[in-house]
């Protein structure tokens, strides 16, 4: 008979997550045998000629370090032998855990005939911070606060801050609430390839942050940590039949930050937002959900995000209130690109106007791929009809919206060479995208979806 064994460790419905944020996580796990079934059954193992196996018992070992669970030293929890067939939503029952710490742990299970498994591969979960007092870093934004309430959005802010360490660590975490979105770099690499995060809550009542490993980008001696916030959901100033422009919640763009770096020797440090950051505007001269995104390339700061600048013109950080909701880690599926289309037509509709046709309705937006005079301004509209004539049609949804452009980007051309842009703060549905303003003549490969 084959040997079962535990496989696909997960904590929390998720392989070795980072942030966990509940003291009794659920452990769960799959198995694996050449001779599976169900209790009760005859079903044929592949290839085996013989009956199936099921779990009838299962040992879980947590530990603190992985040398401990090596040596099968479960320090924080040892169940031992357990008469069950449970797989999965099995709470966590050992001892306290702790914010920001790791932990180890494997698990053996014992088929129908009583016959003992191997213990599994070691899978590790990781803690956020657990409390509000966890947290060391302050809230900061680009103003003094108060409620946005300009109509028209403003330039999305960029927020830096120099730090230097005295080693290059062994393990480090940031703890980032930016909202409504937030792009995170550390020595000018991008360390996520999450979009339009955090996900979105109703933020007087539940904010929630990341947990980002930014160890491979840190190095020994003077590094650089650079942010980009955009409005999101959190500061939706849109005048449209929803009224989320009254939404309770609504503030400028404000970012928590704190980063938990370990040293080889065991030592710590702690790195949090606060009046020492500096912040400038970006190039994300404007960014609504509902109307859309537009980028000024020629006001991009090459290097803002790297150790070394000079930022003694950007201005000093505000210290303001926070959001008002119980910060929360974020533990859903983040949003991320999934696939990239090819329009499968274009047609000019007009004089320098034309519409792309992704063949699908889809939530995204386009990258287009350009090359021209700088202070070009490329606009791109998106809809989901189109007219007789082959041209877009908006009519069905800007009846909503009652300020400002529907589902509009705007990219402004700095001049160098071929340039390549899409939005980082907004998305669309649509299916066609109307481009004017291209300098030349677009083909099929000077936009993507």
């Amino acid at each position: 008979m084959s040997e079962i064994m535990a496989v696909h460790l997960k904590c929390n419905d998720q392989e070795s997550p980072l942030g966990i944020d509940t003291y009794c996580p659920a452990l769960g796990w799959e198995l694996q045998s050449g001779e599976l079934g169900t209790k009760g059954s005859r079903t044929e193992g592949p290839g085996t000629g013989g009956p199936g196996q099921w779990q009838t018992a299962f040992r879980i070992l947590v530990s603190s370090s992985p040398d401990m669970l090596a040596t099968n030293q479960g320090d924080f929890w040892d169940t031992g032998k357990v008469a069950s067939e449970q797989q999965l939503f099995i709470p966590y029952g050992g001892r306290a855990l702790s914010s920001g710490q790791s932990y180890w742990w494997k698990v053996k299970v014992w088929d129908q005939g009583m016959n003992e498994g191997p213990w599994s591969r070691p899978a590790c979960f990781e803690t956020g911070l657990f409390l509000q007092e966890d947290w060391k870093a302050r809230w900061i934004a680009a103003s003094r606060g108060g409620l946005f309430t300009r109509s028209d959005g403003s330039p999305e802010p960029l927020f830096r801050y120099e730090f230097t360490l005295r080693a290059l660590p062994v393990k480090a975490r940031a703890y980032i609430c930016g909202l409504g979105y937030h792009e995170l770099t550390v020595n000018g690499r991008k360390m996520s390839d999450d979009v339009l995060a955090p996900g979105v809550t109703r933020y007087d009542a539940s904010v929630l942050y990341q947990t980002l490993d930014v160890t491979p980008a840190l190095t020994a001696g003077a590094n650089a940590v650079g942010v980009m916030l955009g409005d999101g959901w959190y500061n939706c100033f849109t005048q449209e039949v929803w009224d989320f422009k009254q939404a309770p919640w609504r503030d400028f763009a404000k970012l928590l930050f704190e980063m938990h770096v370990t040293y080889a020797d065991g030592t710590k440090e702690c790195i949090t937002s606060g009046p020492e950051w500096k912040t400038a505007q970006g190039p994300v001269t404007f960014a609504g959900l509902r109307n859309g995104e537009h980028y000024d390339a020629r006001l991009e700061i090459p290097g803002w995000d790297r150790p070394g600048f000079d930022d003694s013109c950007w201005k000093p950080a505000f210290i303001t209130r926070a959001p008002g909701g119980i910060l929360r880690s974020q533990q859903m599926p983040p949003i991320r690109v999934t696939r990239t289309l090819k329009p499968v037509s274009m047609t000019q509709t007009g004089e320098g106007t034309y519409v792309y046709d992704a063949g699908q309705n889809l939530s995204g937006w386009a990258r287009i791929r350009v090359q021209g005079p700088a202070g070009t301004v490329v606009t791109l509209r998106y809809g989901e009809r189109i007219k007789e004539d082959g041209s877009l049609d908006q009519e069905k949804i800007a009846v909503f919206i009652k300020s400002g452009d529907c589902q509009t980007d705007r990219y402004t051309l700095k001049g160098e060479g071929i340039e390549e842009w899409e939005p980082r703060f907004t998305y669309h549905g649509f299916q066609y995208i109307e481009m004017t303003g291209y300098p030349g003549t677009p083909d099929l490969h000077s936009l993507s979806i």
